[in-house]
């Protein structure tokens, strides 16, 4: 996921109001001894130099596939996206992919 504030509220509308969210980032907060807004992967990503290749399922409906293209954007260094047709949230790794992967680890 793109972040993590982002990504709670895309998956949560459904069982838990925007306050219920807050108040669990909160406790998660203190908790946990983080900061939710800092885990996040696009903020990570510009200092990530190394190559980067993100797999994501187009028909993903549990982290939506923008959440990849987020990430897929701020990268700083090499980079491809896949954005595997018909996959899911669980089901990206296929015959398909996994030459896409072999492919692309040889190319480096």
């Amino acid at each position: 996921f793109a972040d993590l504030r982002t990504v709670a509220r895309d998956r949560a509308p459904f069982i838990a109001s925007r306050a219920q969210i807050e108040t669990a980032f909160k406790l998660a907060e203190r908790e946990g001894r983080f900061v939710v807004d800092q885990a996040s992967a696009v903020k990570a990503a510009p200092r990530i130099r190394a190559p980067v290749l993100v797999l994501h399922g187009a028909a993903d409906t549990e982290t939506r596939p923008a959440h990849s293209q987020r990430v897929y954007d701020a990268l700083a260094g090499p980079k491809q996206l896949v954005m595997v047709p018909g996959a899911g949230h669980a089901n990206v790794l296929n015959e398909a992919t996994w030459s896409t992967i072999i492919a692309w680890l040889l190319d480096r």
